[in-house]
């Protein structure tokens, strides 16, 4: 982070401390550190967007709800914004977005398109 001054910081993580088996009150923790952190090695300047931790592929298509849910709480909690890209992924249906999915959990170059193409649109404000 050094001499780093973001206007805006976005935040999409989880999956890999799912499938550490970190329970979701960890994973808050986590999150929560990791957001204070960067706010105190930024003087507190950037805004942040949290994203709602997609989706994995076929029987992990349900095991990041949990997580999901907690980066939505964090964001009501403490004021933070949310972009819902899990609700994104989830109404393509587990069969629509497969395409999009270089494996069981990680978005292909067409996933990452749709995630840039969706952020933008919620700072456009659309």
């Amino acid at each position: 982070f050094e001499n780093a001054k973001p206007d805006l910081v976005t935040l999409h993580i989880g999956y890999n401390d799912k499938s550490g088996l970190v329970a979701p009150d960890a994973y808050r923790k986590s999150v929560e550190e990791y957001l204070e952190l960067v706010k105190n090695e930024t003087a507190g300047s950037p805004a942040f967007l949290l994203l709602a931790t997609i989706p994995g592929q076929y029987d992990r298509y349900t095991m990041m709800d949990d997580f999901a849910d907690v980066i939505r709480q964090i964001g009501k909690d403490k004021n933070i914004a949310v972009y819902d890209l899990a609700k994104d992924f989830k109404a393509l249906g587990r069969d629509g977005m497969a395409p999009l999915m270089a494996d069981m959990a990680h978005p292909n170059n067409d996933g990452h398109k749709l995630i840039a193409e969706k952020i933008a649109g919620c700072l456009a404000g659309k």
